[in-house]
């Protein structure tokens, strides 16, 4: 446990559904070992409330966890208080009319990537208690619909050239895969600046994309940038940003891929 329980709490593998079944299996050993095995108690206590409290921080307001990597429906008691800041890898503000998590860590441990996905920089977002931008998740862990959903075009980023920020090959491999290279925030007047870059297109020629929020509370706003490093006028990017099924869009024409919709725009 001290080697897969991160300082925040997370599972290592960095899959919200993986370390939920982890915590609920732990839960359960906590119960078996009770009535005589103090030491074993003590020892475990500290990272089921380690866990506890991230899985509950990086829930939506509905309760459903956010569909990072290798991840399905599951939903847990959210936390209900107000944050603004970085919980590990993810920067989350919650407050009572919206929720949003931004992933600035790795796509998981580079010695078992089994469960990652090409994620880098991506994000979810709720209204209410209504999810509006989710990711993908995981539909099954064979064939082409693995291959399908663990590319960067099943997640809300951004690609060059049409590449995933990472090389995925049979059900649980991944080769070439890019690195978080920095991350952080910056607090101001009028609100917040939090950022986070990665080197997954450097093999393209591109050092390093970065995504910016500007996060404000008055007005209530939200706006993500790109910043690319040594633009070449080949290099074609392009977003893509993933819709919860309950969204209605009027304005919009959306693509139905496997009940998640979706629309892209290029830039």
């Amino acid at each position: 446990l001290s080697q897969q329980i991160l300082d925040s709490g997370e599972h290592f593998e960095k899959s919200p559904s993986y370390h939920w079944e982890l915590w609920k299996t732990l839960q359960w050993l906590m119960n078996w070992v009770k009535p005589e095995c103090k030491e074993q108690l003590e020892k475990l206590t500290p990272y089921l409330n380690k866990m506890e409290n991230f899985i509950t921080q990086i829930a939506h307001p509905c309760g459903t966890l956010p569909y990072f990597n290798d991840s399905w429906l599951i939903k847990v008691p959210p936390s209900t208080i107000s944050s603004h800041g970085w919980l590990g890898d993810y920067f989350i503000t919650r407050n009572s009319s919206s929720f949003m998590i931004f992933d600035g860590g790795p796509l998981g441990p580079d010695f078992l990537p089994a469960h990652s996905h090409c994620d880098l920089l991506t994000f979810e977002l709720s209204i209410g208690k209504k999810p509006l931008f989710i990711n993908s998740g995981t539909h099954s862990y064979t064939g082409e619909k693995r291959q399908h959903f663990r590319s960067s075009k099943s997640h809300n980023v951004l690609t060059l050239n049409d590449y995933d920020c990472a090389d995925t090959w049979n059900s649980f491999r991944m080769g070439r895969r890019g690195h978080i290279i920095q991350k952080g925030d910056l607090s101001s007047a009028s609100g917040q600046w939090v950022w986070a870059s990665h080197n997954g297109y450097r093999f393209l020629g591109c050092p390093s994309v970065t995504r910016l929020w500007f996060i404000s509370e008055s007005p209530h706003l939200w706006v993500s940038f790109h910043w690319i490093s040594h633009f070449q006028e080949d290099h074609h990017f392009k977003e893509y940003l993933h819709f919860s099924p309950e969204t209605q869009l009027p304005n919009l024409t959306l693509k139905e891929n496997n009940k998640r919709f979706s629309f892209q725009h290029d830039l």
